[in-house]
């Protein structure tokens, strides 16, 4: 047995001591035990004192039995499935193990060894900063099934598009570890885009013209959207969803549809729930919700297309006689009867004035734009003779 004496600094106290020494030939495998000995200026000796007993342990634990598949990334969710995944949108990292079996005769007698995501390795194999290989670390035995998350990388650290691979660490008491990697996943957390302009268009109701947007439209029967495709430069996307909504945020008249990623016009005909017809003097929104392979999404909303089935109306309608500039300005101004004559000269020229209202537009926060035409007839009805026909005069 090695023996080594050292004096005790305090004996008055009965301080906490240590001892340390190097080279004393013990043997890998065998058991050990701490035996002291206390002797005072005197020469008398006290009781032995003995430690637990330990091991010597100068390996790792065995992992060589794990096999390709027992080893597996799964998404850092609860109750996340235990299928292994190729992609991931998280900053944490859970790795999971199905009926392995690891060999540690030498210092695990109760059976459990101490398993932890210890490192995470980039593309070119470094360490991505931030990983705490004692973060939830857990003692779980030595064969069987389990899971560990790692502690959560810091922001804008992953990249989108690279692969990074995970290390299961798996420690026993000796302190020796074996590092387990997975065969890694891309990191993909930016959801896909529209391509193209970037918007989704509600557009003409008939279809004629997928590639102008509408701001109204009278048909209440159905809506349509349209975009032009979807980009996704990391990964691919897996999912597309589109849905109807009177804001941007979500799908409260026509709930999440699934169609092909492919897609990029929709119809939404007026579900019955509503009666069959969208409502006049309300705002819907096109929705369009695609999803990468690592489940990360986004809401692509379009400005809106607001329903008017009315006309505007005009609330009056006079004839003025045409003056000169001074006496236009003064004729034009509001007054009891806005100008209005009731006998022309027949020589000079016929002015119309008028003002019209349009409660949609109003409500609609002035989206659209009233444009006005007129005509000059014999009658109030315009049945008689038509002295010059419809004429456009702008906004």
């Amino acid at each position: 047995a090695a023996v080594s004496t050292i004096d005790h600094p305090d004996p008055e106290t009965g301080a906490p001591m240590w001892i340390s020494r190097a080279a004393m030939g013990l043997v890998h495998g065998q058991s050990y035990q701490l035996i002291t000995r206390e002797r005072n200026v005197w020469g008398d000796v006290g009781t032995p004192g003995c430690s637990a007993e330990f091991v010597v342990d100068e390996t790792p634990p065995d992992a060589s039995a794990v096999a390709p598949g027992q080893l597996r990334d799964i998404e850092p969710t609860f109750g996340a499935a235990r299928d292994d995944i190729a992609y991931s949108r998280f900053d944490e990292f859970t790795v999971a193990w199905e009926d392995v079996t690891i060999v540690e005769e030498e210092s695990a007698p109760t059976e459990l060894l101490v398993y932890s995501v210890g490192a995470v390795l980039d593309a070119s194999g470094a360490e991505v900063p931030g990983i705490d290989p004692a973060h939830n670390a857990i003692e779980l035995p030595r064969t069987g099934s389990g899971d560990v998350t790692s502690s959560a990388v810091a922001a804008d650290v992953l990249v989108d598009g690279e692969t990074y691979v995970p290390q299961l660490w798996v420690r026993n008491r000796a302190m020796l570890v074996t590092k387990l990697p997975t065969d890694g996943v891309v990191h993909d957390s930016s959801p896909p885009e529209i391509a193209g302009s970037g918007a989704v268009r509600d557009v003409a109701s008939d279809g004629g013209d997928d590639a102008a947007d509408v701001d109204h439209q009278s048909a209440t029967d159905v809506i349509r959207g349209a975009w032009d495709g979807l980009d996704e430069p990391h990964t691919h996307v897996s999912a597309l969803r589109v849905g109807l909504g009177t804001t941007p945020l979500g799908a409260d008249v026509i709930p999440w549809t699934t169609v092909d990623v492919s897609t990029t016009t929709y119809d939404f005909p007026a579900p019955a729930e509503v009666g069959g017809s969208y409502d006049d003097g309300q705002i819907y929104h096109v929705l369009v919700r695609p999803t990468n392979a690592a489940g990360a999404d986004a809401i692509h909303a379009s400005d809106g297309v607001y329903v008017d089935t009315s006309a505007p109306y005009a609330l009056w309608a006079n004839d003025i006689v045409y003056y000169d500039a001074v006496g236009l300005a003064t004729r034009l101004t509001e007054d009891a009867d806005n100008g209005d004559v009731d006998v022309h000269d027949g020589a000079s020229r016929v002015r119309g004035k008028w003002k019209c209202d349009d409660d949609e537009s109003v409500a609609d926060g002035g989206r659209g734009v009233m444009t006005y035409r007129w005509r000059v007839c014999d009658s109030a009805a315009c049945d008689g003779e038509v002295y010059f026909d419809w004429m456009d005069v702008g906004a």
